[in-house]
């Protein structure tokens, strides 16, 4: 199996973790936290953080899924495919650009690296799944 076929098969699976790494760099967990404050009392702080750490990581999955169910509506009207693809390559080119950062000559130097992975994780996943996408509806 050659290393494409590696990536393609494996970026359904770093498309959460990555997203979640950014959003964690970016955000932490203090929108979860804050509303658990009224509990502080009851749990330990670890306990709390690991809470609100889970919530975080069950937030990113709702965000996902509610990207590609948008998508999804969107691609219905259209041609799939060609949905897909549009939204696979602006990901993939975002996500190439990320690759670059020690490069000072690339754009987005202020936005997390783990942002670019998951969107480039994104845009292979959608990339190969186009095509899928394409017989499911005709």
């Amino acid at each position: 199996m050659d290393y494409f076929e590696q990536i393609k098969k494996y970026s359904g699976l770093l498309i959460i973790p990555f997203t979640w790494l950014a959003y964690y760099i970016d955000f932490g967990i203090s929108q979860v936290s804050s509303s658990l404050t009224g509990i502080s009392w009851l749990l330990s702080e670890n306990i709390l953080i690991g809470f609100a750490t889970i919530i975080t990581m069950l937030l990113v999955m709702v965000l996902l899924m509610i990207a590609y169910v948008t998508i999804l509506s969107i691609a219905c009207n259209f041609r799939v495919g060609l949905v897909f693809t549009v939204v696979a390559v602006i990901c993939i080119c975002f996500g190439v650009v990320g690759l670059f950062k020690g490069m000072n000559i690339v754009p987005f130097q202020n936005i997390n690296l783990f942002w670019h992975l998951s969107s480039l994780s994104i845009g292979i996943w959608l990339l190969e799944n186009a095509e899928q996408k394409e017989l499911l509806v005709d």
